[in-house]
């Protein structure tokens, strides 16, 4: 095996080739050289800095300041202003207008009567701006509103921050308002009209509300719908979000028939006749329902057929 190996010493190893520069192909035209033109060579720029080392410190910060005034000048030239810009007032940065809002802010939090405009989780912009509208209504149309009016303007400025951002309170006036010009009797006969058709309780409340202005049906008639419905007959065998969730359920259930890998939907409907199991038995405890009724999703179908 020696006999086919031959080892050189390291210092007579050859060296690596080193890549040569590509010699010009004859078809390539050589490079331009630079054209020199004939004559003496120009000495401007070394008689200028000859001469700006000679000036004064003075001329040069002169000149320095001469030369930032034109650069500024250039660029405030390029910078487009648009309309907004100008139609803005501008914005005071100086000292004074620090201090000023400094002194603004002390005075908020200095007042004991008087609390600061924006409270973070104590106040809301929605608020403010009908807090905001309802006073430029009272302060120019006072006259348009009667007293008992003004006495509901009055209890909601009495409310706090969530009564007012929820607008969940309960209208406070507890009788039916002056421009109601329709009876009792005709409401509840629209009423019965309406179950006939097969409209739920809801739907009623919903169809008098937007076409007679009734925020409440109690406060005309002094029963609810439900209770003028079972007085007439007209009540439901379920109650109504019972009802629909059962009609949840079955819509869930024909759809898992058709698909039956949708694993999602099957979770959902899990979720959906758990609810109706719980308030089925809540109702079953009020006395709602009988004690014998149940639920099967065999049979549910017929419910809401």
């Amino acid at each position: 095996m020696d006999a086919f190996v031959q080892r050189r010493p390291r210092a007579l190893a050859s060296k690596p080739e080193l890549p040569r520069p590509k010699s010009p192909s004859p078809e390539e035209p050589p490079m331009k050289k630079p054209k020199v033109e004939d004559g003496a060579p120009d000495h401007t720029v070394a008689t200028d800095a000859v001469g700006w080392f000679n000036q004064d410190s003075d001329e040069k910060l002169a000149v320095a300041s001469h030369e930032e005034d034109v650069e500024s000048e250039s660029r405030d030239t390029r910078h487009h202003h648009p309309a907004i810009e100008d139609a803005l007032p501008p914005v005071e940065t100086d000292k004074e207008a620090i201090e000023r809002y400094e002194l603004y802010k002390a005075s908020q939090s200095s007042d004991v009567d008087e609390k600061p405009q924006w409270v973070k989780g104590k106040s809301s912009i929605y608020v403010d701006a009908f807090n905001l509208a309802l006073d430029t209504v009272l302060e120019d149309e006072s006259h348009l509103f009667d007293m008992r009016e003004r006495t509901v303007f009055d209890q909601w400025r009495l409310l706090d921050y969530q009564s007012q951002y929820l607008s969940s309170a309960i209208p406070y006036s507890r009788t039916a308002p002056s421009w109601l010009k329709t009876n009792p009797d005709q409401v509840v006969d629209q009423i019965c009209k309406l179950a006939k058709k097969g409209a739920t309780p809801s739907q009623i409340g919903v169809v008098l509300r937007d076409s007679q202005g009734i925020a409440q049906v109690k406060i005309v008639t002094g029963n609810k719908i439900l209770r003028i419905l079972k007085s007439n007959g007209l009540a439901p065998d379920l109650p109504e979000d019972l009802y629909m969730l059962i009609k949840k359920a079955v819509a869930v259930r024909k759809h898992l028939e058709r698909n039956r890998k949708d694993k999602d939907s099957k979770f959902r409907l899990i979720l959906i006749e758990s609810r109706v199991h719980r308030l089925a038995r809540y109702y079953k405890t009020v006395g709602v329902l009988p004690p014998t009724w149940r639920y099967e999703s065999a049979t549910a179908s017929t419910i809401v057929a």
